[in-house]
């Protein structure tokens, strides 16, 4: 199986572990192709529409999207991860995927999102979970990916993966390693 992984940080917190407990389960006979925002990513997009009005390959940012399409394009699972930020996904998250706007159904979606499974892990401190994880689910839903499963996890008041009290991480484990095998 083919998996790309798009993280929204470059930083290894929770969100980082909570990846990494899902992809467990694929390590050994998959092969996962990982990017981490922004390092990784296309700088902001400027909204020049050259990439609908020409083609994506005008974009200023054209080698960085392209070599993420590419790989969106041939994996068999999308995995993004994003944790909240004030509500929201990551800064670096939304700049990748207002790059991909010409992607939308209107505009040149492409055959091979469609039928795509894609899973969405977010965390937050105590809110703003569901809408990051909103953030990221409309932009794949309007690439035309039909399976979409979002995991969330509400910390509740720590964000040191090491200090989270061991029934927490295993209640998270639980529900990741589950979504794994499903996936």
């Amino acid at each position: 199986m083919k998996i790309t992984v798009i993280n929204g940080t470059e930083k290894h917190g929770v969100t980082y572990r909570m990846k990494e407990i899902f992809l467990e389960q694929f390590r050994g006979n998959s092969d996962i192709t990982e990017y981490y925002l922004p390092k990784d990513g296309p700088g902001f997009c400027m909204g020049c529409t050259a990439c609908f009005r020409n083609n994506q390959n005008s974009c200023k940012d054209a080698e960085q999207v392209q070599k993420i399409e590419k790989s969106l394009l041939e994996a068999d699972l999308l995995v993004f991860t994003s944790p909240a930020y004030v509500f929201h996904a990551t800064g670096a998250m939304k700049a990748m995927l207002d790059h991909f706007g010409y992607r939308w159904m209107p505009h040149r979606p492409a055959r091979e999102m469609f039928g795509k499974r894609a899973v969405i892990i977010t965390q937050c401190l105590g809110a703003g979970g569901k809408s990051t994880a909103k953030d990221i689910k409309d932009s794949l839903s309007w690439w035309g990916i039909s399976t979409i499963k979002i995991v969330s996890f509400k910390l509740m008041s720590e964000i040191d993966w090491n200090k989270i009290e061991d029934k927490r991480k295993a209640s998270f484990q639980k529900k990741l390693k589950t979504l794994a095998r499903k996936m």
